[in-house]
């Protein structure tokens, strides 16, 4: 047996949360105000709301022109 403890090489994961961290489009007010509301969820530690914006704005941004 060689000095290998692996058969194949480890997989390489991505960042768990980096989609939870859309970037609002400029100049949209529904973006804007659910940038605001998670960023107040934040501060007053309510991850879950902080969460279910991040994905409202995500999900908001299918629907701009680019």
């Amino acid at each position: 047996m060689s000095g290998n403890r692996y058969q194949e090489r480890p997989v390489s994961l991505g960042e768990p949360y980096a989609d939870l961290n859309p970037t609002p489009v400029p100049g949209c007010a529904e973006c804007n105000a659910l940038d605001k509301e998670r960023h107040e969820a934040r501060k007053l530690r309510q991850f879950a709301t902080a969460v279910v914006a991040s994905q409202r704005i995500r999900n908001h941004e299918r629907g701009h022109c680019a």
